[in-house]
């Protein structure tokens, strides 16, 4: 199972872990961190992430892989809104309010699929590629009107490194919000890469969720027999571009008499892109992105997993590897992350822990908790966030 896991990362990232290795030591934060239970329990702490981080930053919404082609479309709930994504002839992928604008008409279900047109299947007004209206049935019974004040409702979408992105509110220039982790998104070519599987679970608050990702600490007590199994314990890197991080780990490869000459090998790099994705891919490999929301109250959550790896060949030793890696990604986060999120969701509403402290070995998640109180604290006409326009 080592090779599964083999991240072919930079040199440099395996000469500054085997350091760590040789010191017993590991990146750290200056200090530890406490933060109240209800902190995780409270509704209007929840209501602010919802209405600061998610309705006004960008969001990840699909794959280019998902739509290839001009016509393929996928429709999905982001948040509170249904939104369509659709690649136009001009082989643009724009972002709609998946709403007819003549009564609200559901133009698509959730799901992928390819038209030629959008036609709603409420009255049969007819949109093309690019959202603008082109026809209404028994227009002469219906009466004039004018087309272009009832073209689809846009929202602001940007495609970058295989990613679509999405905000529901504010534009925003993706490559100011994204900064370097855009250059590190690039690098990992998932624009050709195939979507195998999709799966989605539920947990307690998202904030409780997403903990897990930033964790290094975890991994020998909570999943011995998967990545525990591979990779040094609580030995890791944090580097950072604003909110967004990368952590690496060591892979027992990286022994302490081993040169620092070894090749690009022995690395594993989980990306975080803030506020709510996780990327655990391997280059010229693939690997899982968990996108996480929150659910309809505090205590609930919901992840999106996709599995995405080089395209499937006639190799059936490849195939069998791949979704073998797929079973043990999400069996290890639903059996064991997942597991001990709900007991933790659990205690954490009798009061027990109070607090919930993050340790100076923790910095990813000091970090990342920083950052989400630095945009819950964003108030006022002009908020200080990175600005996707709609084009």
């Amino acid at each position: 199972m080592a090779a599964i896991f083999t991240h072919i990362g930079p040199q440099a990232l395996n000469r500054r872990l085997q350091r760590h290795l040789r010191a017993g030591s590991s990146d750290l934060a200056p200090g530890k961190l406490q933060l109240p239970a209800d902190y995780y329990l409270d509704p209007e702490q929840w209501q602010r992430e919802r209405e600061y981080l998610f309705q006004r930053l960008p969001l990840l919404a699909g794959f280019s892989v998902e739509l290839p082609a001009p016509g393929d479309y996928k429709a999905l709930q982001l948040m509170d809104t249904s939104v369509l994504l659709i690649r136009g002839d001009d082989q643009r992928v724009r972002a709609f309010i998946n709403s007819c604008q003549h009564r609200g008409g559901r133009l698509k279900d959730e799901g992928r699929g390819h038209c030629h047109k959008l036609v709603c299947p409420y009255h049969a007004w007819r949109y093309n590629r690019s959202g603008e209206l082109i026809s209404i049935l028994d227009q002469e019974k219906f009466g004039e009107l004018e087309r272009r004040q009832h073209n689809l409702a846009p929202l602001a979408c940007a495609e970058d490194a295989g990613l679509i992105f999405v905000s529901l509110g504010e534009t925003v220039v993706l490559e100011e919000f994204l900064g370097g982790m855009l250059a590190e998104l690039r690098e990992l070519g998932l624009e050709r890469w195939q979507l195998w599987d999709r799966r989605e679970l539920s947990t307690g608050n998202w904030k409780l969720a997403h903990d897990g990702y930033l964790d290094g600490y975890h991994l020998a007590s909570l999943h011995p027999h998967s990545v525990g199994s591979v990779v040094h314990n609580n030995v890791l890197l944090f580097d950072h571009w604003g909110p967004h991080q990368r952590m690496s780990f060591a892979q027992k490869e990286l022994d302490r008499d081993r040169a620092p000459e070894l090749p690009d090998a022995g690395t594993i790099i989980i990306r975080t892109v803030f506020p709510n994705v996780s990327i655990s891919v391997a280059r010229d490999w693939g690997g899982m992105i968990s996108v996480l929301w929150p659910g309809a109250s505090a205590d609930q959550s919901r992840t999106e997993q996709y599995f995405l790896y080089a395209p499937a060949t006639e190799n059936e030793e490849y195939s069998e590897q791949v979704r073998a890696e797929i079973a043990l990604y999400h069996n290890a986060v639903r059996a064991e992350d997942y597991s001990m999120v709900d007991k933790v969701q659990q205690n954490l509403a009798v009061g027990s822990p109070a607090s919930v402290t993050f340790g100076r070995n923790e910095l990813g998640n000091q970090r990342w908790h920083a950052w989400l109180k630095y945009y819950c604290e964003q108030s006022g006409e002009a908020p200080s966030i990175p600005t996707i326009t709609a084009q």
